[in-house]
């Protein structure tokens, strides 16, 4: 079974702020958008699988043959529900309708999601994930 969560190391500390206060989708967090741009970038720097860790920003698009995503595959609400969601606090703040940095960040969560969804096609393991699912009793689906 694969771990429910994403790791903190690098996570601003926004999103554990906004956890302790119930996930409530009203309460948000002020940020700073460069300051928290900057952090989140290093988080999601940091979760992404080994193959994918270079020094470039947005991180290198060609996928290995073999490349697996473990790291990333985490549903629920301590895995890519999160970076989502800081994401949406992120533009909220955002003044110019141009920001760079944000636009780049939309761009390579939407290409990993997509390229995710090639290997979750072509290797069956979405039915491995909602396989488990069902093993867990109702109250921790």
């Amino acid at each position: 079974m694969l771990p429910q969560k994403l790791s903190t190391k690098h996570r601003p500390e926004e999103i554990a702020w906004w956890m302790q206060r119930q996930r409530r989708f009203d309460v948000i967090p002020e940020v700073n958008p460069s300051e928290f741009g900057t952090e989140w970038q290093q988080w999601w720097s940091f979760i992404q699988p080994d193959w994918r860790e270079d020094d470039t920003w947005p991180h290198s698009q060609i996928v290995p043959n073999g490349a697996d995503w473990t790291a990333l595959t985490h549903g629920g609400p301590n895995g890519l529900f999160l970076v989502m969601m800081a994401l949406s606090w992120w533009v909220r703040k955002i003044v110019s309708d141009e920001d760079r940095e944000f636009l780049l960040a939309v761009g390579d969560v939407h290409w990993v999601m997509k390229e995710m969804m090639k290997t979750i096609s072509a290797t069956g393991v979405k039915r491995s994930i909602i396989d488990d699912c069902k093993d867990q009793p109702s109250a921790k689906r």
